[in-house]
């Protein structure tokens, strides 16, 4: 008699080989933000004293009352700054004379800074800077604001190396940090400017070796 073989299925498991790769199974790595090619820091400390010496100012104006013109002076003195997480704030005190009026009050605005490309140089500007009048709408004192210059080095739009003018790219980028202003700019060094003339080769052959012997018609002599 031949044996008879059942098969047991219940139970039995075959374990398949399993390769794991680190791109699928492994937890990914967070990638560290890189940083800027070039990172200038401006203290708020150094912002208010540009903005004491910037002031005091005295703006003039003419402003529409009942359609009628009234002129007005505005003095601008004891400005503070104040630069939060992602804010700059300029607060000052503001003296207004209008005819046998006079007035204080106290004007509030942010602090913008800006890259003045032509010049090559940041400065940082009030803005929306108001006042009052009874009757009137507010007086923007934005456009007659001083600016707060920065005592910084930026890098020279050019550089000359191996007797070439080599353009530097400058792009920057501003924030605001808890007490600082934080200027940011990638940097590349590029081809020559258009227009940048290249100056020849200066010839240093001797005088000697310049001239040829005219009954010499072998060059290799």
């Amino acid at each position: 008699m031949g044996r008879l073989w059942i098969p047991l299925v219940t139970g039995l498991f075959f374990a398949a080989p399993v390769w794991a790769t680190p791109s699928l199974f492994a937890p990914e790595e967070s990638q560290e933000e890189q940083p800027p090619d070039l990172k200038i820091t401006v203290a708020e400390k150094v912002l208010q004293q540009g903005a004491e010496l910037a002031t005091p100012i005295e703006i003039q104006g003419v402003t529409k009352i009942a359609f009628v013109a009234v002129k007005w002076t505005a003095f601008v003195t004891n400005p503070k700054i104040t630069i939060l997480a992602d804010s700059a704030t300029f607060v000052a005190d503001i003296e207004i004379r209008a005819g046998p009026l006079k007035d204080r009050q106290k004007a509030k605005g942010i602090l913008v800074p800006i890259y003045l490309k032509k010049s090559h140089r940041i400065i940082v500007k009030p803005e929306k800077i108001h006042f009052k009048l009874k009757g009137s709408p507010a007086i923007d004192l934005s456009s007659k604001m001083p600016e707060i210059q920065i005592p910084i080095s930026l890098p020279p739009p050019t550089l000359k190396i191996n007797k070439r003018t080599v353009k530097v790219k400058f792009e920057p980028q501003f924030a605001y940090e808890e007490g600082f202003l934080v200027i940011t700019s990638p940097i590349e060094l590029g081809s020559a400017p258009r227009g940048a003339k290249k100056k020849p080769e200066k010839d240093t052959t001797k005088r000697s070796e310049k001239r040829e012997d005219p009954f010499n018609d072998d060059p290799f002599n």
